[in-house]
C-alpha cells in the first residue's frame, strides 16, 4: 500500500514528487525516481547519525541528496579530459581503446561523464575540454563544419535523459587561458601522439576552433532554439583570456554574442589569481589549488592534478534560523547554536567520508578507482559546510523586513561587516576542523533549489511558535503561486530582489565573496536583450576590477515551441505565431523552463529585478 500511495502521489501531480528537481521531467523514469528515492530516504533516516537525523527534519539543517542516495555516494566531482583520452574509456562492462579520432574522443568524453554521474549524486566536471579535443582536429585534417558537427554531438549527447529520467549536472571548465595546461606534453590516442614532443601549445590555433564551435552550438540552442541546460560552460577569465578574444575578431564576435543572447557562460575571475589553480567542477564549487596544496603539503606532502578534487558531501546551515534566535535572544546564544551545528555537521561529514572509503575498498567506484586513484581518491574532497538565506539572516538581523527593497550605498559597510563576522567564524572554525582531521573542509554558498524552499516552509512554522511579540515570519519572502502561498529563501549574497543598484550590489558580492572557500556566484538577471560589446565590456571590467570570484550574465529567454521564436524579455503570448510560449532562467545555476520550477523557485522568479538599465548605466 506504501507503494501505491507514493505512485498516486507522483501522479497526482503533488508538488515535491513531481518538481523536486527541474531536471528532471514528467515521466515514468520520474516516477520510478520518486518511488525509489522515498525508499533510500527511509534507509538513509536508519543509517544516519541520529543526532544530525534530528536536526535535517527540524530545519536546522540539511543534509543534501538523501533521496538520491548520498549515504552510498559521494556529491560531486571533476575528470580530466586529458586523463579520459590517455587511457581510453575503461568500464567494468568494455573497455575502450584511446580515441584516435575526434569523434571517438567526443564519445569516450560524453560516456566518462554518464558513467562517473553514476558515481556521484550531483555534479561532475570536465576540464579542458577545448584543449584536449584539438589535436584531434588537426591529426584528422577537419574543417569548421566538421568541428561544429562534434561539438554539436558532445552538446546534445550531455542533454538527453538516460533511463534514470534526467541526464547528467555536467559542467565543462575551457582552458584555452591556461598556460600551464596548454604546455602540457600531448600522449594520447596513437603512436604519432605519442612520439611527440609536442605540447598542447602547438594545437593552439585548433583548440579556438573548438571554443568557436561551442559558442556557436551554445548561441543557437536545440532545434527548436531552447537553451541547453548541460553542461554548464565555465570560462576561467584573466589577462590571457582577454587577449585571444581580442586578436580573434570572428571568436570575439560569436563567443560574446553567446553570452548575450543566452547567457550559458559562466565567468571564474583569473585576473586576481594564477589561472592554473583556479578550476571549477560543479554549479558552483570553486577550488583554489594553492590552497589546497598548502595543507596538503603539511599533512602528506603530496598533490595530484587539479580535477581530481570534489566534495564528499554538503551539509547546509539554515542562517534565517539562526537570526531568529539572535532577535529572540542575543549574539552569543546565536553563535552557541551556530558551533552545536557545526560539530554536528562536522561528525555528519565524517560519517560520510568513512563511509565512502569503505565502500570504494570494497569496489563500489570503479570510475573513481581508475580516473581518481587507486588508493585514496576523496583526499582532494572537501568537507562542505554550506549556508542558505543569506540576505534573509541580514534583514532578520537588522529587524527590518524591506531591508533589501529600500537599502541605500550608505548601507554597505553595516552589510559587509554582518556578513564578515558570521562566514570568518564559520571559516575560523572549518580551519580548526582541518587541523584535528586532516581533511579539507570548505564554506559553500550552496544553489538551494529545494532546500531553499523546505527550510522557508519549516521557519514559518517555527517562527509561530517563538514567544516574541515580534511576527518573524514577515521576514521570510512568501509569493503567491496558483491561489496558495510560496515562500522561498534566496541563494546569494544579494537578493534578487533587492532595488539596490547593481553597482553597489557588486560592491557587497566584490567584499563577500572571497570569504567563500567552495562556491559562490552572481547571478546578473536580465530581462532586456542588450548589445554584444556592452556585455563584453561589462564582464570583464567587473572581473578586472573588483574581487568577484564567479559571476553569470542570466538573460530571460522567451521560446515558442510551436515556430521557433526566441527572444529576450518576458512574453507570455508568442509575437509571431500568437501561441503560448515557454519562459527559460536558471532556477538557480541552470537554464530550465519556469514550469517546471516548484512553486517557491517560481515565487522567486517573479520578483526577480532586471539589471539591464544598471549594466547600461555602468559602461
Amino acid at each position: 500500500m506504501a507503494r501505491q500511495s507514493l505512485i498516486e502521489e507522483y501522479l497526482s501531480g503533488l508538488e515535491w514528487a513531481t518538481k523536486d528537481n527541474a531536471n528532471v521531467p514528467i515521466s515514468i523514469s520520474g516516477l520510478m525516481a520518486h518511488v525509489l528515492g522515498s525508499a533510500i530516504y527511509e534507509e538513509a533516516q536508519k543509517l544516519l547519525p541520529k543526532s544530525a537525523l534530528i536536526l535535517h527534519e527540524e530545519g536546522w539543517i540539511y543534509i543534501y541528496k538523501l533521496r538520491d542516495g548520498s549515504v552510498a555516494r559521494p556529491y560531486c566531482g571533476g575528470l580530466d579530459s586529458k586523463l579520459i583520452v590517455e587511457k581510453g574509456l575503461r568500464t567494468p562492462t568494455v573497455v575502450s581503446r584511446p580515441p584516435k579520432h575526434l569523434d571517438s574522443a567526443v564519445d569516450q568524453l560524453v560516456n566518462a561523464v554518464y558513467i562517473f554521474s553514476q558515481e556521484r549524486t550531483g555534479a561532475v566536471g570536465l576540464y579542458g575540454v577545448d584543449v584536449v579535443l584539438s589535436p584531434y582536429v588537426k591529426r584528422d585534417g577537419l574543417g569548421y563544419s566538421a568541428i561544429k558537427q562534434n561539438v554539436q554531438r558532445f552538446v546534445y549527447n550531455l542533454n538527453y535523459p538516460l533511463k534514470s529520467g534526467q541526464s547528467p549536472f555536467s559542467n565543462i571548465v575551457f582552458a584555452l587561458s591556461n598556460k600551464f595546461y596548454r604546455a602540457q606534453p600531448i600522449s594520447i590516442g596513437s603512436s604519432k601522439f605519442k612520439l611527440s614532443t609536442e605540447t598542447f601549445e602547438n594545437y593552439f590555433d585548433e583548440a579556438k576552433q573548438v571554443l568557436k564551435a561551442f559558442a556557436e552550438v551554445f548561441a543557437e540552442g536545440d532545434a527548436i532554439h531552447q537553451p541547453f541546460t548541460f553542461p554548464i560552460p565555465t570560462t576561467i577569465m584573466n589577462k590571457d583570456m582577454e587577449k585571444i578574444l581580442e586578436s580573434d575578431s570572428e571568436l570575439w564576435s560569436l563567443y560574446w554574442s553567446m553570452v548575450a543572447k543566452t547567457g550559458q557562460m559562466y565567468f571564474l575571475n583569473g585576473f586576481n589569481n594564477r589561472a592554473e589553480d583556479l578550476f571549477s567542477f560543479c554549479c558552483r564549487l570553486i577550488s583554489d589549488m594553492s590552497r589546497v596544496r598548502e595543507i596538503l603539503h603539511q599533512a602528506k606532502g603530496v598533490w595530484d592534478m587539479p580535477p581530481s578534487v570534489g566534495s564528499v558531501n554538503v551539509v547546509v546551515i539554515n542562517l534565517p534560523r539562526l537570526a531568529m534566535i539572535a532577535r529572540t535572544s542575543d549574539d552569543k546564544t546565536m553563535l552557541d547554536k551556530l558551533d552545536q551545528l557545526l560539530e554536528i555537521s562536522r561528525a555528519t561529514l565524517m560519517w560520510f567520508r568513512a563511509r565512502y572509503q569503505k565502500l570504494f575498498a570494497e569496489g563500489m567506484y570503479p570510475m573513481t578507482r581508475e580516473y581518481i586513484d587507486a588508493v585514496n581518491p576523496f583526499k582532494f574532497y572537501y568537507n562542505t559546510i554550506g549556508v542558505i538565506g543569506m540576505a534573509e539572516y541580514v534583514s532578520i538581523m537588522f529587524g527590518d523586513p524591506f531591508f533589501w527593497f529600500n537599502a541605500q550605498p550608505s548601507d554597505i559597510p553595516k552589510i559587509v561587516k554582518l556578513y564578515s563576522n558570521i562566514l570568518n567564524y564559520i571559516n575560523s572554525r572549518l580551519r580548526e576542523f582541518e587541523e584535528e582531521d586532516n581533511v579539507l573542509y570548505n564554506i559553500e554558498e550552496v544553489p538551494g533549489e529545494t532546500l531553499g524552499v523546505k527550510l522557508a516552509w519549516k521557519d514559518i512554522e517555527y517562527a509561530k511558535k517563538l514567544s516574541t511579540s515580534e511576527d518573524l515570519t514577515t521576514y521570510i519572502p512568501v509569493g503567491e503561486i496558483n491561489g496558495r502561498k510560496a515562500p522561498f529563501y534566496t541563494n546569494q549574497l544579494t537578493p534578487p530582489y533587492t532595488t539596490l543598484h547593481l553597482r553597489w550590489q557588486l560592491e557587497i558580492e566584490s567584499k563577500c565573496q572571497k570569504l567563500f572557500t567552495g562556491g559562490v556566484i552572481k547571478h546578473v538577471f536580465v530581462d532586456k536583450e542588450l548589445p554584444v560589446d556592452v556585455v563584453a565590456k561589462f564582464v570583464t571590467t567587473t572581473l578586472r576590477d573588483t574581487d568577484i570570484v564567479y559571476m553569470s550574465i542570466t538573460p530571460t529567454l522567451v521560446v515558442c515551441s510551436s515556430c521557433g521564436y526566441r527572444a529576450i524579455g518576458r512574453l507570455s503570448k508568442c509575437p509571431k505565431c500568437g501561441a503560448p510560449t515557454d519562459l527559460w532562467s536558471r532556477i538557480v545555476g541552470y537554464y530550465r523552463p519556469v514550469k517546471s520550477w516548484n512553486s517557491g523557485r517560481v515565487a522567486e522568479f517573479n520578483v526577480r529585478k532586471d539589471m539591464s538599465d544598471d549594466i547600461i548605466e555602468m559602461i
